[in-house]
This record gives structure tokens, sequence and C-alpha cells, in this order.
């Protein structure tokens, strides 16, 4: 897949995937050197939640279409996050990258089975909740917030779409882009 090179803060980068409303990034994530930890992604008061993700920069990227759009997969040196707006899901791809985000989001200890529409996609999961009355807790998810979901199974929705069946262990959820969430 990509080959990951040691940065010159001589930590290795993590590789992560950015689902959109209409591409899949994946690519490598130099954490160590933008200062990121996932805890500003957890505050989401002020700049917070998802938008502790823009203006970040991915290398060794690969780009994929999700939908219907007509551009092939494409190899990029780099890609800048421009904007939260269309984030759908941000994927940690390696265990590294998935225990640091892990720690953080760690007061999600329900596990619901559920089916959640989010942006285009319908993903069959199981849905970590903060409170033991589940998908009833008020403020659970918030306009660009981020929440913890296991067993992820993506599918876009989209006549014609490319992305089917798309297996994650574990991800956060842009809580902005929920249209709603039903028990499995």
């Amino acid at each position: 897949m990509l080959n990951a090179k040691q940065p010159a803060t001589g930590k290795m980068p993590w590789s992560m995937r950015v689902l959109t409303t209409e591409y899949l990034i994946d690519g490598l994530f130099d954490w160590d050197g933008q200062y990121f930890k996932f805890d500003l992604a957890r505050d989401v008061s002020g700049e917070k939640g998802v938008r502790a993700f823009w203006f970040r920069v991915w290398t060794e990227v690969q780009v994929q279409p999700t939908g219907n759009l007509t551009m092939p997969l494409q190899s990029l040196p780099e890609w800048t996050l421009a904007s939260g707006i269309n984030v759908v899901a941000i994927i940690p791809n390696d265990e590294a990258c998935r225990q640091a985000a892990q720690r953080v989001f760690n007061n999600a200890l329900h596990p619901l089975k559920a089916v959640i529409y989010a942006g285009p996609y319908r993903i069959r999961c199981t849905f970590l909740s903060s409170a033991a009355n589940g998908f009833n807790a008020p403020n659970l998810i918030t306009e660009w917030g981020l929440f913890p979901v296991l067993d992820a199974v993506i599918d876009s929705q989209l006549p014609g779409a490319r992305l089917t069946g798309l297996q994650a262990p574990w991800l956060l959820l842009n809580g902005g882009m929920v249209h709603g969430i039903t028990r499995a």
C-alpha cells in the first residue's frame, strides 16, 4: 500500500483515512510535526471536533471517488484537507493511530448495534455511547463533534457508487453528517 517514510521529527507518521461525502483519502499523517493530538478533536468547543483536521496535510496519498464521479484513483504526493464541511469519518488505519485515538475517546462504554445514515453512506456498526440510555442521550451527537464507532461496514447509497463494503474496525464519525440512527 503506502510506503511509510520516517519524517525529520523522528516519529513515524500515522496511516489515516478521511472519508468525505465524495472521496476516500488514504495517506500518512505526520502528527508530531503538526503538534496534533486527538484531544483537540475530542473538545467540540470553539474550533475543535472535526475542525481539528482542517488544513492538515496528508502525504503519500491515494484519492478515490466513493460515489459516481468519473475521476480514477489518483496517487498524489500530498493532500491538504481544506475544510471539514464534507468530512464524514476519520479512520485510523494503523495500530498506533487507532490506539492514540482510543485513549482520548475512551468514555464511550456502552456498545449498541446500529445502522447510521451519514452523508451519502449507510454504516452498519457498533455505536459506542457514553450514556447507558444510548440513542436518547442528550448532546449525543453534536455538530462538528466526533464519536467512536466499532466494526463499521460502509456503503455509499448513490446510484453507481464505487464504495461498498468498506470495513473499518474503529473510526470517528462526524456528528454533523449524521441524518439518523436506528438499532440494528
